[in-house]
């Protein structure tokens, strides 16, 4: 090494404008390509190569990409005033026209679900009242209403138990229970009828409000105590005798029997048609003086109240509602009715008959034209009869007398919604949509095809960004945006203010310094020089390689500049040390180049050496870093004894001795009075050290990692701030899923009833998202199944469920999931959880919501106890993955990378110096100030409270790349000394004295260079540039106060032990 020094101290002298010419040439070559670089910040890059990032990747193939999301939050007075939605509408339709936006969920969205069932328009075409009755339906939570808001008061002319206080309607699961209070139920006596009436109703009429002017039909739904039929028409002769010799024998003639009716009103008709509901019933509460009629659903859906197709429910708002009691009466005398029944097949018979035969048929119309009815009207209600159905004068409504209505007038003002399964789905949607108090805030969802590159990600963010921001002037609401596209855009936009602010704030710092330490315009000028054509070296090798000027690489530039500037102080103080002694400039700068190149050289080797230790990192950007660290070292160390050293030449040859010798006293001074000093109390030095060091390892021992691409911007970013807001008002609004994927024989009994038992394992976890309801917000193949056998109980026979909805074999598992995956109504839902590769299900998916409350630190709990929650899936395997698992992986990887790269970057260290110095003792000497430096820095970022991120992970292995150059340059003055001297008291003094001042001087440019990193708007820089200053101030401490006492003890160990030897 020192032949090729010497002989580039000789190339210098003989031939400085060959060297500068040839550097310039290689300049030009590099900054052709910088204009091709890459730049940009993603997670994916940061990603190791492990299981579980590869299972990530294999649910990307089975599943397809992910929408890309961005979250609007939307503020207002009210953002479910009518004005407000329909805003929030058109703001979605003119996203939705961008290029990739897939879709945009928000109120409007669901909304218009409810409006198409309920009205059949989309929100453009419905009223303001019909938008408002809309949301108050999905949003409505009344299974009970009383019809009358107060009783009815008695009225004496009529009997008690015809007279109306108030009735009242409840929904339960299967049936609707219509309940009507009279006065009084105790003395129940038909005979209080008027006239010679023998049979009463109690009746609730209403209407469909959902239903269409022209197809408006009324309903009332009767119960009936009316007389046991005598004699049935069309039963035959022996069939009559029997009953009615039952009937006296049992003494039942002229008792009485209990039906439901349901009355119709076809629309345009003014006669109700009756129909006899086999599957209700009603029973008389003499106790609390009600009649309670429990009337089917299903039956009720039959007749158009509430209907289903399919799985489609649809919904039903009773309206016009009025409570009636009536009893029959024929004719103005209000004859009873006796007993007389006609069967309807009979009536089917002579209905037949009748239009066979045209006198009979005109005969048949004219009839029923009387009651208002078409021979169509009978055909709907024929429909409904079975043969053992019969008809008499009761079923004619024209011969019903009202008792009582209750309202007296008009109709009651309550409404009542019976609300399909699919609403209260609708209602939970819409819930997390709104904050958790009130009606001011709500979000927008905007999905992004997950096929969009990166950069695309951004300029469309960035689009939507600007349109939100229009949109907000002159409405009702304003909105705000956050999302991952969002983030990259502002860490970049960042990142380029940064470089901004860095960079020339690095050349400012680092020329007052070195000004101020060296006097000469031409000392600051050169070193600068060097340092920009070692960085335009650097990036043009970065854009040749196609790495990415990232968020990490921001740091390269304070880095190379603080270590290069290192190089040019050393070499410049020797320089002007040799001048001071009388030397000229060739043989200053020659003597430089050797005696210092040689220090630079091992600075060089060992920094390198630190730099790629991120090799043995399994996060790509971390490698890429270290190998660029390590060349942008070596191009400013051929810079400076290259490039600096024939200009500063050039310059000098010329000048008189009298305009070179430039001496600063004052340092040189200050210098030698420390070394006084420090020599005095070594013991004392060595024992605050040790204490410090045992104490700074105690804290060390505790620092946490953390990784999010939240943590590159700062606190009062607007996305952060946005997210902040998001997280706070809509704890279930997260889309952050995770996943853990299933792989093997889907189609298998074990495995359903595991996954069965996975998800409620995962019910009382702390980390994932909740439904308004408080239910775990999770996905997968059984939620669907569920799903479906809520809507279609039939699924329960069809495909042999149990009681969990598990088929009971593997074929019907196989059959069920076949009908879901092919199914058009959950067939996309199910393939976004279920993967088919031919005819065999190879996959499935569980999509766990993360909580938006989970911070950085907390995704080692997402992904532990989403572990721990998983069973054992038979011949499948089950693993975690998702973008908290990668987080976690990575921060796990910044751990392991952080251990791995100081003990390699020690290790290796220490072998070349050991090597270097062909001595085992003065190589780990050596290696003290920078491994002291370590444990202080990692202590002092638990008491800062910083954590290993990305960017602080590097930090013990920069502290051992830039403090080693320090202890080589003093380790090598002391052993030059000691060769010319042989005394340990002055090579020590003039270490401290000669060399510290160069150490300091450096360490207060690379400080300053590494101090404006404070500047950064983006916190991980900033970090970075504390802890990268203080790891340098640390080294310098360790070095100059620290190393000195420990080589004063080490001299003085060797000349006891030579003069041992020598007797």
């Amino acid at each position: 090494m020192d032949k090729m020094l010497s002989q580039l101290a000789k190339e210098v002298e003989r031939r400085p404008y060959t060297i500068i010419s040839a550097v310039a040439l290689i300049t030009i070559i590099f900054s052709l390509f910088i204009p091709l670089m890459e730049s940009g910040t993603n997670m994916k890059d940061f990603l190791p190569n492990n299981e579980v990032v590869k299972a990530n990747q294999r649910v990307l193939e089975y599943f397809g990409e992910n929408y890309e999301v961005l979250m609007v939050y939307v503020k207002g007075k009210n953002v479910t005033q009518v004005r407000a939605i329909r805003e929030q509408k058109m703001v979605a339709e003119k996203l939705s026209k961008k290029r990739f936006v897939e879709g945009v969920i928000s109120l409007p969205f669901f909304l218009e679900k409810a409006c198409y069932m309920e009205y059949g328009k989309d929100l453009e075409n419905c009223s303001d009242q019909e938008i408002k009755d809309a949301f108050m339906d999905v949003m409505n939570e009344k299974k009970s209403i009383a019809l009358l808001a107060k009783p009815d008061p008695r009225e004496s002319d009529i009997p008690a138990f015809a007279d109306v206080r108030n009735a009242y309607l409840r929904e339960e699961n299967d049936s609707l229970v219509f309940t009507i209070e009279v006065q009084d139920l105790s003395n129940l006596d038909i005979k209080e009828l008027p006239g010679l009436g023998n049979s009463i109703e109690w009746d609730i009429s209403f209407e469909n409000r959902f239903i269409p002017e022209e197809m408006k039909v009324s309903y009332r739904i009767s119960a009936r105590l009316e007389p046991k039929s005598v004699w049935v028409i069309g039963d035959g002769l022996s069939s009559n005798m029997n009953r009615l010799f039952t009937n006296l024998h049992l003494m039942s003639l002229g008792s009485y029997e209990r039906s439901t009716y349901l009355w119709i009103r076809p629309p345009g008709k003014e006669v109700y048609i009756p129909i006899k509901l086999k599957n209700s019933t009603f029973h008389i509460d003499s106790k609390r003086n009600r009649i309670v009629i429990n009337v089917s659903k299903d039956e009720l859906r039959s007749f158009g109240i509430s209907p289903k197709f399919g799985n489609i429910e649809l919904p039903a708002k009773l309206e016009k509602m009025r409570v009636e009691t009536r009893f029959y009466g024929l004719s103005r005398f209000n004859l009873p009715w006796l007993g007389l029944s006609v069967n309807s097949s009979i009536l089917l018979k002579i209905k037949r008959w009748s239009e066979s035969i045209k006198l009979l048929r005109a005969l048949y119309e004219k009839i029923l034209k009387r009651f208002d009815l078409s021979p169509e009207d009978t055909d709907k209600f024929t429909q409904y009869m079975d043969k053992n159905y019969t008809l008499s004068l009761l079923d004619l409504d024209k011969n019903w007398k009202t008792l009582d209505t209750a309202p007296n007038r008009g109709y009651s003002r309550e409404t009542f919604l019976l609300k399909p399964k699919f609403m209260e789905d609708l209602k939970k949607s819409i819930l997390s949509f709104l904050p958790k108090n009130g009606y001011d805030s709500t979000l927008m969802i905007i999905q992004i095809n997950g096929t969009i590159s990166r950069e695309s990600l951004k300029k469309l963010s960035k689009e939507i960004e600007d349109i939100l921001k229009n949109e907000s002037k002159g409405k009702t609401i304003s909105f705000e945006v956050t999302g991952s596209g969002i983030i990259s855009y502002q860490i970049d936009k960042l990142t380029s203010k940064s470089n901004s602010i860095i960079a020339p704030g690095i050349f400012v710092a680092i020329m007052l310094i070195l000004f101020l330490n060296f006097k000469r315009p031409s000392y600051v000028f050169l070193p600068l020089l060097g340092l920009s054509i070692s960085i335009i070296w650097l990036f043009g090798t970065m854009s040749i390689l196609h790495m990415k000027f990232n968020t990490i690489a921001v740091a390269l530039v304070p880095l190379i500049m603080g270590l290069g500037v290192d190089y040019s102080v050393h070499m410049f103080h020797n320089y002007r040390a040799e001048i001071s002694k009388g030397s000229t400039p060739a043989k200053a700068i020659a003597s430089s180049i050797r005696d210092i190149g040689t220090a630079m050289f091992l600075a060089t080797i060992t920094t390198c050496i630190s730099f790629l230790s991120f090799l043995t990192s399994s996060i790509p950007p971390l490698r890429d870093f270290g190998i660029l660290c390590a060349l942008g070292i070596i191009y400013t160390f051929i810079v400076t004894i290259s490039l600096q050293a024939s200009l500063r030449y050039i310059l000098d040859r010329r000048k008189p001795k009298s305009k070179l010798k430039v001496e600063n006293h004052s340092l040189k001074i200050t210098m030698e009075g420390m070394a006084r000093r420090i020599c005095k109390y070594r013991k004392g030095i060595l024992l605050v050290a040790l204490f410090v060091t045992i104490v700074m390892a105690h804290f060390a021992s505790n620092v946490d990692t953390g990784f999010s691409m939240e943590e590159f911007l700062p606190e009062d970013a607007p996305a952060i701030k946005t997210m902040e807001k998001i997280s706070e008002k809509f704890p279930s609004a997260s889309q952050d899923q995770e996943y853990i994927l299933i792989e093997g024989d889907i189609a298998n009994v074990d495995v359903l009833r595991d996954i069965r038992n996975t998800l409620l394992n995962i019910q009382d976890d702390t980390s994932i998202a909740r439904n308004p309801d408080g239910s775990p917000k999770v996905e997968s193949i059984i939620s669907i199944i569920d799903e479906a056998v809520r809507y279609n109980k039939s699924l329960i026979k069809r495909f042999n469920l149990d009681t969990k909805n598990i088929p009971r074999s593997d074929t019907e598992a196989k059959d069920l999931l076949n009908y879901l995956y092919n199914s058009p109504e959950y067939g996309r839902k199910t393939r976004s959880v279920l993967y088919k590769d031919g005819n065999e299900f190879r996959a499935t998916l569980i999509r766990v919501y993360v909580s938006s409350e989970i911070s950085s630190m907390d995704e080692g709990t997402v992904y532990k106890e989403l572990n721990s929650d998983i069973e054992c899936h038979g011949n499948a395997r089950a693993i975690v993955t998702g973008k908290y698992s990668l987080i976690y992986t990575i921060t796990k990887s910044l751990t392991e990378s952080q251990a791995s790269s100081t003990v390699v970057c020690l290790i290796l260290a220490g072998i070349v110096l050991i090597l270097a110095y062909r001595n085992v003792i003065l190589g780990l000497i050596s290696m003290i100030p920078v491994t002291i430096s370590s444990i202080w820095i990692l202590g002092t970022m638990y008491l800062a409270g910083y954590t290993l991120n990305v960017m602080t992970v590097m930090v013990t292995s920069l502290t051992i790349g830039l403090g080693v150059t320090y202890a080589i340059h003093a380790v090598e003055r002391y052993r030059l000394v000691m060769r010319r001297d042989g005394d340990v008291e002055k090579a020590i003094l003039e270490t401290i004295s000669h060399t510290g001042g160069a150490i300091l001087a450096a360490a207060i440019t690379t400080i300053a260079g590494f101090g404006i990193l404070i500047l950064s708007p983006l916190p991980p820089e900033q970090q970075f540039g504390v802890i990268t200053a203080m790891s340098i101030f640390y080294a310098l401490v360790t070095t100059i106060v620290v190393l000195p006492p420990i080589l004063y003890i080490y001299g003085k160990w060797r000349e006891i032990r030579s003069r041992s030897s020598g007797h």
